[in-house]
């Protein structure tokens, strides 16, 4: 019983220093001014943080609730089959992540360009 103990122990530890530097990895994103979007395909749902609605003029609460749509409405539309074709290659394994440099409107009516770097995190 004392080495199951020892294991909660040890994961308790190993959780308390994953949420520490995962702290200081969002403090490094905040002040370097990133902006993050996340996609959990299998829902169609994204989040954003604050910093990504910004780049755009927006605040988070004035996007709401977004989804992938919500970037095809943004994004300029010859930029458009760029994107959907680096995010199909990550979706049918055939990459593992891209760059690219897209053109998404702001609020005010003008495009502003944006370097965005898709990764796939946790693969199906």
């Amino acid at each position: 019983m004392n080495n199951k103990k020892s294991i909660k122990d040890q994961a308790r530890i190993y959780l308390s220093k994953y949420e520490e530097y995962a702290q200081y990895y969002i403090q490094a994103l905040e002040e370097l001014q990133v902006g993050l979007w996340f996609w959990d395909v299998e829902n169609n749902v994204t989040n954003v943080n604050e910093q990504w609605a910004h780049n755009l003029g927006y605040t988070k609460q004035e996007l709401g609730e977004t989804c992938l749509e919500t970037c095809r409405t943004l994004i300029h539309p010859d930029d458009y089959e760029l994107m959907m074709t680096n995010i199909d290659a990550c979706l049918d394994k055939k990459q593992d992540s891209y760059r690219i440099t897209v053109r998404m409107l702001h609020k005010d009516g003008h495009y502003v360009h944006l370097q965005i770097y898709g990764n796939v995190i946790k693969k199906g």
